[in-house]
Formats: C-alpha cells, sequence, structure tokens
C-alpha cells in the first residue's frame, strides 16, 4: 500500500527513522520520571492508551485505492513475496546481517547493559546518557538524509556496528544489483 508519493519517499523515510529515533530518546525518558512519580502500572497504562490512539489513528487514516485485485491465495501471494525478496541479494544481506547484529550485539546490549551499568559507579544515570547518546546519534543520522536523494544503488550492506549504509563513491555499485 504506497501512502507517500514516489518522489518523496525519502524524506517520508528520513521522518519515519528521525520519529522513531526521538520516540528512542522520550520514550524512555518519560517512562522513568513517570515510573519516578508514580508506579510501573501506570507506565504500562500509559504505554498501552498510547498503542490504543495509534489504533484509532490508523483506523481513521484514509489510503488511496491500490488498484489490485486481492484475487491470489494466501500461499502464493506469499511465495510470490519471497521469490522477490530472494531475487534481491543486497536485501537479503542485509537482513542476514542484522539478524546476527540482532542476536550477538544488540539482544545482549539491551539486556545486559542496564544490569552491568547498575553494579557500576553512575548507575543508571549513566545507561540512560548511553541511550540518549545513541537516539541523538539517530536523529542526526535520520535528520542528514532529509532531502537528500538516495545516491545509487545500495549493494553492500550496512557497516556494522552503526548500520550505516555503505554510501562511500568508491563503495558504490558499479553493477546491476537487484
Amino acid at each position: 500500500m504506497e501512502i507517500t508519493p514516489p518522489g518523496e519517499l525519502v524524506n517520508a523515510n528520513a521522518l519515519l527513522g528521525v520519529g522513531r529515533s526521538v520516540a528512542a530518546i522520550a520514550g524512555p525518558a518519560l517512562a522513568g520520571l513517570l515510573v519516578a512519580v508514580s508506579s510501573p502500572a501506570v507506565v504500562i497504562m500509559v504505554d498501552a492508551v498510547s498503542y490504543g490512539a495509534s489504533v484509532l489513528a490508523l483506523g481513521l487514516l484514509r489510503l488511496p485505492a491500490t488498484g489490485r485485485g486481492g484475487g491470489g491465495s494466501l500461499l502464493g501471494e506469499l511465495s510470490a513475496g519471497w521469490a522477490e525478496f530472494r531475487g534481491r541479494s543486497w536485501l537479503v544481506a542485509t537482513t542476514v546481517q542484522f539478524t546476527v547484529i540482532n542476536l550477538v550485539v544488540w539482544g545482549p546490549f539491551l539486556l545486559l547493559g542496564p544490569v552491568l551499568a547498575d553494579q557500576r559507579p553512575g548507575g543508571a544515570e549513566a545507561w540512560g546518557a548511553i541511550l540518549a547518546a545513541y537516539g541523538a546519534g539517530s536523529v542526526a543520522g535520520g535528520c542528514s538524509r532529509w532531502g537528500a536523494g538516495p545516491g545509487g544503488r545500495l549493494c553492500w550492506p550496512p557497516l556494522p556496528p552503526s548500520g550505516t549504509p555503505c554510501r562511500a563513491r568508491s563503495w558504490r555499485c558499479t553493477r546491476r544489483c537487484r
């Protein structure tokens, strides 16, 4: 379903990324503040209400007709989608890379980081500063893409651990990427 005109996809994706990054900074800060002045139950209730507001907003969204018929079977559509995915080697490489990074790096970082921070000087404040710096860097990265063109085909997966796509001119793909 297309809700953004093709010429605005880069800006829409940049806005989406910035929104996520702002939420990554503001969300934990607001949750910590709410826990400090109330209780974890109140924080979970506020989170549930925010999901309800999102559902309501999505329900009110009026999308243009796609012109596609839903005549295919579920398995047929899954098979076609899988073939499209596998036909794009850059997407498969990026998906595998982020799967491994999430499993080996990001998951343990988010699980063990708060525990280790609690056992060291600085504690929760230091951990909060680390996550805020991560979020601020993500906001800056998203803002840097605002209004920028795609800059060529992405044929290499993003660089770990930053997730920054390899778009240096010397690394651009010179062969056809699909």
